[in-house]
């Protein structure tokens, strides 16, 4: 069926299979995720194209406990772009519990099999698989005939910002240019070089030059911080040190004199029968 049957806050709609029942968006609740009210990313695309031709097949959805509420079991992208568009009820199928399940299993199944363009979406089905159903990296390997590294690696992906995801999704940038760019670890430093590469089509080679000097920059700037920490520490012991010499009645002195980058710690002790000072 390819008809135009009905017509939703102004949109046509196609017809769908025998069993779709259209349900108000606000009664459809979606899985449950890592980030709450958060969009996924990279919607524009197919929200457009379901502005123009409809969602592409019916939501999948079953009852919960509460009256004439329901979950999201699969279609979980098409469900977030009708949202942006402001559509007020969906084509769905309600499941029966068992089914359910299995076509979550199944939706998830089908989204780390790496089909997609979207680089992302193994990566959160692979975390969906390891967090709900307990799969291991291993595991998931097996499953779908990569390596254990592969799987980790797309893991990583999941590091970048929403935002990040969506520019590089836009500009089509390929999992290379993203391995480079998780080269650094700061995500504001890491979003300009983005920005950079996108608006002028760097190569992967390219970006990976700007991540290693910025991923340089701030290991050497971790670097200064972990040797005025232990400076920081050591200059703490020796007065620790002195003041127990003061607690057992030595008589002792801490001075400590600072020269530009240098600091000059002086301990005097005075004892003995002579009076001598030992420096």
């Amino acid at each position: 069926m390819n008809g135009i049957t009905k017509i939703d806050n102004g949109r046509k709609v196609k017809a769908y299979p025998k069993g779709t029942v259209y349900i108000a968006v606000g009664r459809i609740l979606p899985r449950a995720r890592g980030s709450a009210g958060a969009y996924p990313d990279g919607l524009t695309g197919l929200a457009e194209s379901i502005r123009i031709n409809g969602l592409p097949e019916p939501l999948r959805v079953r009852l919960t406990e509460r009256k004439g509420v329901y979950e999201l079991v699969s279609g979980e992208r098409s469900y977030y772009a009708a949202k942006m568009l402001g559509m007020c009820s969906l084509p769905c199928v309600i499941c029966e519990e068992g089914n359910a399940d299995k076509t979550e299993r199944d939706t998830y199944v089908t989204e780390a099999d790496g089909t997609s363009d979207n680089i992302f979406r193994q990566a959160e089905a692979f975390r969906d698989l390891m967090r709900i159903y307990g799969c291991t990296q291993e595991e998931l390997a097996e499953k779908f005939a990569v390596s254990q590294p592969y799987v980790a690696g797309r893991l990583r992906l999941l590091r970048f910002t929403e935002e990040e995801r969506e520019l590089i999704l836009k500009a089509g940038l390929g999992e290379r240019y993203a391995r480079a760019l998780l080269k650094v670890s700061d995500p504001e430093v890491r979003y300009e070089i983005l920005r950079k590469v996108a608006a002028e089509g760097l190569t992967v080679r390219q970006t990976e030059e700007m991540a290693d000097a910025a991923a340089g920059s701030g290991a050497e700037r971790r670097r200064e911080k972990v040797v005025l920490h232990d400076l920081r520490a050591f200059c703490n012991s020796i007065s620790n040190a002195v003041a127990i010499l003061k607690k057992t009645g030595v008589c002792v002195a801490e001075e400590r004199t600072v020269c530009g980058n240098d600091v000059v710690i002086t301990i005097t002790i005075t004892g003995g029968k002579t009076g001598d000072s030992e420096k």
